[in-house]
């Protein structure tokens, strides 16, 4: 088994005990867990956020308007995860996506749209603080 592939299946099956122990908890746990995914990954050197997701995503644009940054991803490699978990529901704010997102532009996600699948468009509104 090549190493995405199983590691794709180990997220897979940690997304899916998340929900069955957690419940609604998870949604918390999938929070945190991202948000330290961004600092794990800013230990390695990957310190910039362009740097971060063109570690993830081969096709993303990031745009600024005023305090707000727009992200748009297409094919998402954590939508093949919610997929492989069999979670039909729409991930909105609770992707693995989201909190890594705030933790990247120091914000918090205001605004969630799946235009298809593993094509989504998140609004984070940066904090002022």
């Amino acid at each position: 088994m090549a190493t995405d592939e199983l590691l794709i299946a180990a997220l897979a099956a940690l997304e899916d005990a998340s929900w069955e122990v957690m419940g609604k908890a998870r949604n918390a746990f999938i929070r945190v867990f991202s948000r330290k995914l961004a600092d794990e990954l800013s230990e390695l050197g990957y310190e910039d956020p362009d740097e971060q997701l063109s570690l993830v995503f081969e096709d993303y644009t990031v745009r600024e308007e005023g305090d707000r940054v727009i992200v748009e991803v297409e094919g998402c490699p954590f939508c093949v995860v919610e997929e492989l978990a069999e979670r039909d529901d729409p991930i909105d704010t609770h992707c693995v996506v989201s909190g890594w997102l705030e933790a990247l532009f120091g914000g918090v996600v205001v605004g969630f749209e799946r235009k298809e699948k593993c094509h989504c468009v998140l609004e984070i509104e940066r904090r002022s603080d």
